[in-house]
């Protein structure tokens, strides 16, 4: 059964904005902030690249499913460029943010490595592998441990380097980031979590449809994304025009 010619025309339409925005994103910003034209970043300004780059992955990896079957990729995809593209804002809003993202990170290993270890602490053929883990946190622990009681004292579960979830984080930044997540994240989420809820009784125009709501969320998730490396290089004082190109090339 083919698809109603709307729902095709709306997918269309949507697609050619994020092809847009990753032209522009290509010519303008990606070649600049990768090949060391900008100079050589600081550790936050890193945190920002690791960030813009795997989005920009993603991106290049959506431009790939252009059919509504893809919508599960497609939903998955979208709501991880929301999140990265919340994660580069709470950073804009940090000065700081980099030795806390740093602590977090071996943190997070550190935190890792001990469930493994009470998991396989009695499996004799984990022997080796184990080892390598039990030396991480022998060398690590009292180091990661340390940093973690200085920056978040008293706190014994670090979720995120902010100290808030999702939801709270989307709510500290207010505006298009706590308008996303209250309408759509949960939506999306259907799609990368078990269950039929997002598909139970739908037919294939309503999944045409998500992928329409999809492609417009990674449009302005996108061009958030490119706007907050845009920041952080100070860009705009090179081409002042850079942010109003962003808007043009969004337009559909």
């Amino acid at each position: 059964m083919a698809l109603n010619p709307q729902s095709t025309a709306d997918i269309d339409r949507f697609f050619t904005s994020i092809k847009r925005l990753n032209e522009l994103d290509r010519l303008e910003v990606r070649n600049l902030v990768n090949h060391g034209l900008l100079g050589a970043p600081t550790n936050r300004e890193n945190y920002f690249l690791l960030n813009y780059n795997r989005a920009a992955l993603s991106v290049e990896l959506l431009l790939t499913l252009k059919y509504f079957k893809d919508f599960q990729g497609v939903a998955m995809i979208s709501r991880s460029l929301f999140e990265i593209a919340v994660e580069m804002w709470m950073m804009t809003k940090d000065e700081g943010c980099a030795e806390k993202i740093t602590v977090f990170t071996e943190y997070e290993k550190l935190r890792s490595a001990r469930k493994i270890v009470r998991f396989r602490v009695n499996d004799p053929s984990r022997a080796f592998l184990l080892s390598i883990y039990l030396q991480y946190i022998a060398q690590n622990e009292a180091r990661i441990d340390g940093e973690q009681a200085r920056l978040w004292p008293k706190q014994k579960k670090i979720g995120h380097w902010t100290l808030k979830d999702m939801a709270q984080r989307c709510q500290s930044l207010g505006g298009e980031f706590d308008e996303l997540y209250s309408f759509y994240y949960p939506q999306l989420s259907w799609y990368i979590h078990s269950g039929v809820v997002g598909v139970a009784n739908v037919d294939q125009d309503t999944l045409a449809h998500l992928c329409g709501i999809a492609f417009q969320i990674v449009v302005r998730c996108y061009s958030l994304i490119m706007e907050a490396i845009i920041n952080c290089f100070q860009m705009y004082h090179a081409d002042d025009s850079l942010k109003k190109k962003i808007v043009l090339a969004r337009m559909l």
